[in-house]
């Protein structure tokens, strides 16, 4: 399993828990931060980024996305711990999200031990990346736009704001009658 960790702190845990895992040094790496563009390209050698269980790495699961490296995210219930999880969804892997942090970093160790299931689990991410949701930017600019002509027609007649999923363009459900 190759890692990114930002401080020695990190990195010491890191290197703890994998040792624990049974996950040997020449499967670990660590970088300073740098540029997307190298991230892209390191990225290109990991095994399976993970994030933190607060807060993720929205960027680097997209990153790792894009290149067609698997990743696996465990969502908690903050804000902040979520997009990750959205996105592997949206990426058509929603059996890379977890919601239970001890099933995650089981599945972890399970991948980092088993390289034929990650070799799988790559493969399934690259058939998945091409018809992905995710990766359509015209659908997600248009569910931008039908999300702030929502909230815009909801706010010029003083409608309180409501949570909602993006409708279907043709979809006035959440308009205000005129």
């Amino acid at each position: 399993m190759r890692w990114l960790a930002r401080g020695a702190r990190a990195a010491g845990n890191q290197l703890r828990e994998a040792q624990a895992a049974g996950v040997g040094h020449s499967r670990r790496l660590f970088s300073a931060v740098t540029r997307h563009a190298d991230l892209l390209g390191r990225l290109q050698h990991a095994d399976i980024p993970r994030d933190n269980l607060r807060l993720g790495s929205a960027t680097g699961i997209e990153g790792a996305l894009l290149v067609d490296v698997p990743a696996i995210s465990c969502v908690g219930d903050t804000m902040a711990s979520r997009p990750r999880g959205s996105m592997l969804r949206a990426a058509s892997l929603p059996e890379c999200v977890f919601s239970d942090p001890q099933a995650y970093v089981a599945e972890a160790i399970r991948l980092g031990r088993n390289p034929d299931a990650l070799m799988a689990l790559r493969a399934r991410v690259q058939t998945a990346r091409t018809g992905a949701a995710l990766f359509d930017l015209a659908a997600r600019v248009r569910d931008w736009e039908v999300a702030w002509t929502v909230m815009v027609e909801r706010s010029r007649p003083g409608l309180a704001p409501i949570a909602f999923d993006v409708p279907a363009p043709a979809d006035t459900s959440l308009l205000p009658n005129k």
